[in-house]
Order: C-alpha cells, then structure tokens, then sequence
C-alpha cells in the first residue's frame, strides 16, 4: 500500500506542522504536485505512479482517508474504489473489475446525508445511470450499449417534470424538445449522433421566442455531417424584443447587428 502522505513527511521538511496539516493532501507542495494532480472534485494518480493500491489522506496525520484506489500492474483500473467525504461517511463506492463501459463503472454515489446520488447498474450489454436530486427524486437517466454507445438521455425537473428524452447517438437527426420546469417549451431541434441539424430555436420561461436559427442540412447520403450554423440568426429579450441579428456562412459569422 502506498501512502501519499507518509511519503511527504519524509520528504519535506521545510514547512511548518501547521501548513503541513492544512496542506497534506491538497497539495501545493512539490511532492504532492508530482504525484497527483486534481480533476474536477477527483484526485487523479499520475499515469506514471498507477500501479497497486493507493490511499489519499485528508490530513497529515494519515486519520481521515479520502480515497482508496487500485490499479493493475498495467496501469488499469481494477478491484472497488471508494471515496470518503472529511466527515468520514462513504462518498463513492465504484467497481472497476467487469465496468461494462470502462469510464462508468457499476457502483454508488451518495450526499454527505447519506441519500442516494447516482446508481450505476449494469446487465451482460447494458448500463443504467440514474441521478438523484437531494430531494429524493429523479434527475437523470442514461443508458449505455456493450459498445459504450450512449443510448438514452432523460432530465427531470426536481418536481418531477420531464425536461429532456432523446437518444445522443441516434444514427439519423430526430427532433428533441426540452421544457422548462414550468411545462414551457424551452428549445427544439433536430439532433443525431453528431450535434444539431436544421432549424433551431429556443422560448424564454413565459412562452416568447428566444433564438431562432438554422443549421445546414445533413445530406441523406453523409452518415457523419459536421451541421454549422447558416444564414440568420436572430436573438429576442424576454417581451420579445430583437437584441440581436446575426449572419452565418457555414460556420462562419459573417456580420452582427445590435
């Protein structure tokens, strides 16, 4: 087991007990910088250091542990990681020996209250992300295919109201509507598995017209089309007001009027 912090206190003496406590696992010493680097809310090992079991501190003293994390001898993730939050309750817990999609393993999230975050579940060729809201209700769910092709995507409100249901990697454009959490139509378009396509446009929470605009066409005999914006597009305040006009030619802004 290698412990990150152990090894910074023998490595560095020239801070004091103070700084070495607020400092441990955070980092700005240079061991520290040499070993781990931040991602997000998530330490991350150097690729050069991923080999065996690794535990993070949150103090010098080695008593609160912040992560435990385990990697093959060919730098793979492998075995449970778990993350604990500085009041000792698990944050994370993560199975990395079969992850059906290698960057979304089966596992659990929780809030520092202990109710349920996100759940990861996963069969022989599908994988089940649901998030939950502090609340307890249903923020979120996606499905992934044994290719790791991001199948289905679902947004609610924290009331329950469905924002979003489309699928991100659909092979031809289909049209998505997304809501406001008050039932108002908050955008719609055509989307496939590589971004938009065709006329866009977006409402403000009262109902009144936000953006309105075109993407070029995806041609029926293109499986992968880069859509760019084209042509004009305009901007509204929420009474309705033109705030902004601008031209577009295949991606490129030609000209803005205010």
């Amino acid at each position: 087991m290698k412990r990150l912090i152990l090894l910074a206190v023998l490595a560095t003496t020239a801070f004091s007990a103070e700084a070495q406590l607020n400092q441990a696992c955070y980092t700005d010493t240079s061991l520290v910088d040499e070993l781990i680097y931040r991602r997000d809310t998530v330490w991350v090992i150097k690729p050069a250091y991923q080999k065996g079991d690794w535990n993070l501190y949150y103090d010098f003293a080695l008593t609160k542990i912040r992560s435990e994390y385990h990697y093959t001898d060919k730098s793979v993730k492998t075995g449970t990681w778990k993350e604990y939050y500085k009041s000792g309750k698990v944050r994370s817990e993560w199975d990395y020996n079969t992850p059906l999609v290698p960057l979304y393993p089966p596992g659990k999230e929780w809030y520092e209250d202990g109710k349920l975050k996100i759940e990861r579940s996963q069969t022989a060729d599908t994988l089940i992300e649901m998030k939950y809201f502090p609340n307890g209700k249903l923020s979120a769910l996606k499905k992934w295919d044994k290719n790791g092709m991001w199948t289905l995507h679902k947004e609610w409100c924290d009331q329950g109201q469905l924002m979003l249901d489309y699928n991100p990697t659909a092979s031809s454009p289909q049209p998505v509507k997304k809501y406001h959490c008050n039932g108002e139509l908050r955008s719609e378009y055509n989307w496939y598995a590589f971004g938009y396509t065709g006329v866009y446009k977006e409402y403000h929470s009262n109902g009144k017209i936000a953006v309105q605009g075109q993407y070029t066409e995806k041609p029926v005999d293109q499986p992968v089309f880069m859509a760019r914006k084209t042509g004009e597009w305009i901007y509204y305040d929420d009474k309705g007001k033109v705030t902004k006009k601008e031209k577009w030619n295949n991606g490129k802004l030609v000209s803005t009027e205010k």
